[in-house]
């Protein structure tokens, strides 16, 4: 019967919305904006379609009928008949009547507080329960949904499906009285992580803070942990309490949870709120409160009213015997949004008074922390709370949750859209930001259906910006600001574009700031002074523009959630996020439309100079994605040349902005050459350290989508001769760029240690583990024939982040290794790992810190002169293990900083002894003594010392030692901008007689490629003439790595080598032969030719690398199969 009465119901509906020419959802929701009681576009579509449980509202039903007879045609009107109001009473009525039949009816909280009323029940008792079924329905139609129109993008309002509030909420943490201090996103997220807070880590720190203040809040803090909400409130010592955050942390969507909870709503996550059964919600929005009406009424009179009228309380009848007896949660909602300060105070002692009038009701008061005064509601016996951002758990909760709902019945594509999210946040630092608030993670969640995060992160950005400064006060809240009329109607003539511009013009004031774009911090009277001269040019008057402009700057802080107010007059933006955001569009702004610079000048002068700043960098990726393709590619060029021109060769941060620049490309196969020139630079820089920089490289590869050309490259690379370095440093760069786990998990086979760590560490980075998967990792974890790997491998298992079952699993084999493992490291892992308990395999193993590192400096220095001076008097031993990093050779320039500045110290203060080391370098009869002079130098004397170079000039070219020339004209190399070492360079490379210096020249040429220098032409060159089988081979390698498809190269490792059949020269053939294209067959013949038993084990390996992965199953079976075998024989 019911559903045949919504049915009659809806055709009617239908029938109306037909004879209006089927208007759209949008054209019905913007011509009811003028109603008493509004539309939006979903509430439209669900009266339209059926889409209701409840009676639905009857002033909404009639402001859908009012839109339909406005939206028809001029020439073809809606009937009258149609419209009668008589008729359509009469069907509601008996819509109700059927659904109300039908309702199961909803526990009523005082039935349920009052057991003894259903053993006997009372007259009235039947009446009140009616009401508060009555009331709980209506809380229901109100609370139940979230209005998603504002925060959904013009063109996706019709793809966005119906979400339920208790589909997707999930419960924030607050702290209780938290420091009343505005601080950046960023600062918070640093004081709230803990830790240390020197200058050196912070960024610049705008006037009235610094790092003891901070050390101080962070205290305070950490004082006070965050605690989960709903169990907050439902404590006694929370009775009365004030709950403050941030706009769109979720204040009101908390009220209207708290509302359903308590109304009976099967709501997942209330379990905490169990001790307050029996208790009535009630929402007061204090911004409706506050209008002139009720400005002499009590609360019980605008809760008679809304009971009367919206249905949104009980009848006073009923209520007030339950606020008497003190069974009712009254939430006042958005203390905030009274803008009067006046009325807002006034507002606050009548919340008190009404709390004294029921000293039983609990009482929650909600508001934005900025302009809230507590002195009247702490006097009155409330407690203050803080809503914190969510945490990481949290967010994954919201979005697995956001998505199953907006994605029913196709859970792949939830699943896709949640990892898309998840892996967004952790490769970019801002996106994670704006995540921890509830209204911004809703906004990324929405847009994540349609855009992909983080390259597409601009427009998200935008409209993330939008939603504060324009629409969620005005159309959300339905707010206006209490201003004088001038000063409203002068900002009125700032649309949404003109705020948009203006906070562009912000940022750009900002960026030329003392302290920078890092700094996020600019004087109260500078902006003013902005806004001001902004309005004038819109034609406003001065006198009027003044006062305008300081409005402005108030309604960005205390309502739009852009700026803070530090103290001292100071502001900077909330997020940092914005800041780089505004920063880069304006970058656009001026390039594009006010032609400010010519394509090359915009590289040049503009975006690399900026290149050298680290606060600068996710400004240039947010302009690099806007910018046309050859643009782009002009600022990966520019970014390359900076990595060639580079003081420090471990150094590869250059390169890495070039590859997330490179990632912002959407049409990245216009960047082919380019792509192909970063992972060449990319693949050198890994051939020539020992690892440094391939954490950094990894994170950058991480953005690149399958079908990239760059992919292609680095993996035939990595096959052919990354892994066979050993060193694991090519591994992670080739994790990153591998998602099929099939494919991962082959590298592991015949790996050394640290590449089956680094590996590994990928696979199990997300607790999202392929079946199958755990179990091959630890089959290599328990039988993997290298120590170091399998130590590593069970590091990585041991802080995996693993489900329950998985970690069960995980126990179990630390059990057995504790045990059966023939190594004592392996097997003192897994016992310490397993006497920790269970929590300790959530945490990866501690690591000792580096020593000397937290030395005293005035100890260090002490040391450093205590060891010269033992040396001085013939003992080498205090200065060469003191300097063990600079005497192992070519590593002099990898000595830390932290033991440079000691070194550097020590000889500023003693000029004499830096003297005496120049003359030990020149004339010592030991080698050893040269090479420590020379190592105390170099770390000891500023770079930019014109002596120094000079020095090291003349030692080049006289020092008779070849491996001491050799380390002297490898630290020359590391001045690219003089054109002395250029010529020295040239020189040794073909009339040196140490087969070490010119070696250590062609590593120069590789790295620096000097302009004008035929690179590969220079490289076949030594290949065939260079005296010293080891140079030949360095140059082979070099061209089958970088230039295997210049024809000369090709032919090279097709034609025999003379002097060249020994175990090396035979590999690095092989090596090349694959490069240049030899088919499987020809690579297989040289494996069945070879005599070196190493050299097959390094060719069987690439053949092993280069063929299609076997699927993750079947490796297991196999290994499990070959295990089993092992163990048996």
């Amino acid at each position: 019967m019911a559903e045949q009465a919504r049915q009659r119901y809806v055709d009617a509906l239908d029938e109306v919305h037909r004879a209006a020419g089927r208007p759209s959802y949008e054209r019905l929701a913007r011509a009811s904006a003028d109603a008493d009681l509004p539309i939006s576009r979903s509430t439209a579509y669900r009266l339209l379609n059926g889409d209701f449980q409840r009676t639905p509202d009857w002033n909404t039903v009639r402001t859908l009928l009012d839109a339909c007879r406005d939206c028809a045609p001029a020439t073809r009107s809606v009937p009258t008949a149609l419209l009668d109001p008589k008729l359509w009473h009469r069907r509601h009525l008996e819509l109700e009547t059927a659904l109300g039949a039908a309702e199961q009816p909803a526990l009523a909280p005082q039935a349920a507080a009052a057991p003894q009323a259903a053993a006997a029940p009372q007259p009235a008792a039947a009446p009140q329960a009616a009401a508060l079924r009555a009331y709980a329905r209506r809380v229901a139609e109100t609370y139940g949904r979230l209005d998603l129109e504002v925060l959904t993008p013009d063109h996706d309002q019709g793809e966005q499906p119906v979400v339920e509030l208790r589909e997707v909420f999930v419960p924030p943490s607050v702290r209780a009285d938290p420091p009343q201090v505005e601080l950046s996103r960023e600062l918070r997220q640093r004081l709230l992580e803990g830790g240390e807070l020197s200058a050196e880590q912070l960024p610049p720190l705008p006037p009235g803070l610094d790092p003891e203040r901070l050390a101080e809040i962070r205290d305070a803090y950490q004082q006070r942990p965050g605690e989960p909400v709903l169990a907050v409130l439902a404590r006694d010592d929370a009775r009365r309490a004030v709950l403050l955050g941030d706009p769109g942390a979720g204040k009101s969507t908390l009220a209207h949870f708290l509302a359903l909870a308590l109304t009976g709503a099967e709501l997942d996550g209330a379990e905490p709120l169990a001790a307050l059964d029996g208790h009535t919600p009630l929402v007061v929005e204090l911004r409706t409160y506050a209008q002139e009406e009720w400005q002499r009424s009590t609360f019980e009179d605008f809760l008679a009213h809304l009971a009367r009228t919206e249905g949104l309380a009980p009848p006073p009848d009923v209520l007030l015997p339950i606020l008497e007896g003190g069974r009712a949660l009254v939430v006042f909602d958005g203390l905030d949004e009274l803008f009067d300060p006046e009325v807002r105070a006034a507002t606050a002692r009548r919340i008190a008074a009404f709390a004294a009038r029921y000293p039983d009701c609990r009482i929650l008061v909600t508001s934005r922390t900025v302009g809230y005064h507590r002195a009247v509601l702490d006097a009155a016996g409330f407690a203050h709370h803080m809503l914190q951002d969510l945490d990481d758990q949290q967010i994954a909760a919201f979005a697995h949750r956001w998505y199953a709902t907006s994605c029913p019945g196709r859970p792949a594509d939830a699943a896709t859209l949640v990892t898309r999210l998840g892996d967004a946040l952790a490769r970019s630092r801002q996106v994670r930001e704006l995540a921890g608030n509830p209204l911004l993670l809703t906004i990324l969640a929405i847009l994540g259906r349609r855009q992909t995060l983080p390259r597409d992160r601009h427009g998200v950005y935008r409209h993330a910006v939008t939603v504060l400064v324009a629409r969620w006060d005005r159309d959300a809240k339905h707010l206006t600001a209490h201003l004088p009329p001038a000063v409203a109607d002068t900002l009125d003539v700032l649309g949404q574009e003109e705020r948009l511009e203006l906070l562009r013009l912000l940022a750009r004031r900002m960026q030329e700031g003392r302290d920078g774009i890092s700094g996020n911090h600019v004087d109260e009277r500078a902006i003013e002074e902005l806004f001001r001269e902004y309005l004038q040019l819109c034609d406003i008057a001065p006198d009027r523009a003044r006062p305008a402009a300081r409005a402005m700057v108030c309604q960005l802080r205390e309502r739009n959630f852009i700026l803070a107010r530090y103290g001292g007059g100071v502001y900077g933006f909330v997020h940092r996020t914005f800041l780089e955001y505004l920063a880069a569009d304006d970058l656009v702004y001026r390039y594009e439309h006010e032609r400010e610079w010519t394509p090359q000048q915009l590289v040049d002068e503009v975006l690399i100079p900026r290149a050298e700043d680290p606060s600068w960098h996710e400004v240039l990726l947010l302009v690099a994605g806007q910018l046309r393709e050859r643009d782009t590619g002009a600022l990966v060029d520019g970014l390359l040349r900076l990595h060639r021109e580079r003081h420090d060769r471990y150094e590869a941060g250059k390169l890495a902005l070039a590859l997330r620049v490179l990632a912002e490309v959407k049409k990245i196969a216009v960047l082919a050459d380019r792509s192909n020139r970063a992972i060449d630079a990319v693949t050198r820089q890994l051939d020539q350290e020992e690892g440094q920089s391939y954490g950094t490289l990894s994170s950058a590869l991480e953005g690149f989508g399958p079908q990239w050309i760059g992919r292609r490259r680095y993996l035939q690379w990595y096959a052919l001769w990354g892994d066979a370095r050993g060193d694991g440093a090519g591994a992670g760069p080739a994790s990153a760029l591998l998602d099929d786990p099939d494919a991962l998990l082959r590298l592991i086979d015949g790996s050394f240690g640290s590449t089956a760590y680094a590996v590994v560490g990928r696979v199990l980075r997300s607790g999202d583990i392929a079946p199958g998967v755990l179990e091959v990792v630890i089959d290599y974890a328990a039988d993997h024939p290298d120590l170091v790997a399998r130590y590593l491998l069970c590091t990585v298992l041991a802080g995996a982040e693993l489900d329950d079952s998985d970690m069960t699993t995980v126990e179990a084999f630390f059990r057995r290794q504790a045990i059966d493992d023939p190594d004592s490291f392996v097997r003192a892992l897994a016992a310490e790992r397993l006497g920790k308990g269970r929590a300790a395999f959530m945490q990866p193993s501690a690591t000792s810190s580096v020593p000397g590192r937290s030395v005293d400096s005035a100890q260090a220095e002490a040391a450093v002169g205590e060891a010269v001076l033992a040396w001085r008097r013939g003992d080498r031993m205090p200065l060469r293990n003191g300097m063990n990093w600079l005497i192992n050779g070519r590593v002099v320039t990898r000595m830390p900083s932290w033991q440079r500045r000691h070194v550097r110290s020590w000889l500023d203060r003693h000029p004499e002894e830096r003297a005496a080391l120049v003359d030990t370098f020149g004339s010592a009869a030991s080698a050893e003594d040269r090479l420590l002079a020379f190592s105390l130098i170099h770390v000891g004397t500023d770079r930019a010392d014109p002596d120094l170079l000079t020095l090291l000039l003349d030692r080049a070219r006289t020092e008779p030692d070849n491996m001491l020339r050799s380390e002297v004209l490898d630290v020359l190399g590391d001045r690219p901008d003089d054109a002395r070492v250029a010529d020295l360079m040239h020189t040794a490379l073909r009339h040196d007689p140490a087969p070490a210096v010119r070696r250590t020249a062609l590593d120069w040429f590789l790295r620096r490629e000097p302009d004008g220098t035929d690179l590969p032409g220079l490289l076949l060159e030594r290949a065939a003439d260079d005296p010293a089988p080891e140079v030949r081979r360095h140059a082979r390698r070099a061209l089958g790595q970088w230039w295997f498809e210049d024809p000369r190269c090709v032919a090279l490792f097709r034609t025999p080598w003379a002097g060249g059949d020994s175990p090396d020269d035979r590999w690095v053939r092989f090596q090349g032969r694959a490069a240049t294209g030899a088919t499987t067959g020809e690579l297989e013949g040289l494996l069945a030719a070879e005599p070196d038993e190493r050299t097959r084990a390094l060719m069987q390996r690439t053949l092993t690398l280069l063929a299609p992965p076997r699927p993750v199953t079947r490796l297991a079976l196999l290994r499990r199969l070959a295990t089993d075998i092992r163990r048996l024989t």
